[in-house]
């Protein structure tokens, strides 16, 4: 896999867009937050999703949340969310997705998505406009006891891919 991309529009470190690497098959992720990866330093989640792509035959993978807030505790994300934050997160989501062909998206944000209410409002305004670009929606097994993908943190490296109607999740 190349070197990570990591773009940093707002100049600092404590928000991060996209993540991921270049390939011909890759792999679209949507997480709730991302935590301390960057473009020379893995974190867990990163590390297991590198994992997961290569086990279920993907060459490059790319990583996007809901909210580009970093922090590697959910429950460290503002109570309000930043309107100006998201519409610049869901303009750079919709550019990196409209502009390349990929065709499959794996949903997995797990539960933590109830934490703020405002990270629902975001993903259904996130969903909106890519969803023209979705060929294939997946989640990693089953979907939690709250009806929400899971997050790959602590799934087997082989968990399979289950088809994900972002529209009936909604």
């Amino acid at each position: 896999m190349d070197k990570l991309l990591y773009p940093d529009y707002l100049g600092n470190d404590k928000t991060r867009y996209f993540l991921g690497t270049k390939g011909k098959n890759t792999l679209v992720l949507f997480g709730l937050n991302p935590s301390v990866a960057t473009n020379d330093q893995s974190d867990r989640t990163i590390s297991r999703i590198k994992k997961i792509s290569a086990i279920h035959r993907y060459d490059s993978f790319l990583m996007l949340n809901l909210y580009p807030h970093r922090s590697p505790y959910p429950n460290d994300l503002p109570d309000s969310g930043n309107i100006k934050l998201h519409n610049l997160n869901k303009k750079i989501i919709l550019k990196k997705i409209s502009k390349n062909n990929y065709s499959d998206f794996l949903f997995c944000w797990g539960d933590n998505i109830s934490l703020r209410p405002y990270l629902k409002d975001y993903l259904y305004d996130i969903w909106v406009s890519i969803k023209p670009f979705i060929k294939h929606s997946y989640c990693l097994g089953t979907l939690t006891l709250s009806g929400n993908p899971r997050h790959p943190g602590r799934l087997p490296y082989a968990t399979k891919f289950k088809k994900f109607d972002l529209s009936s999740y909604f």
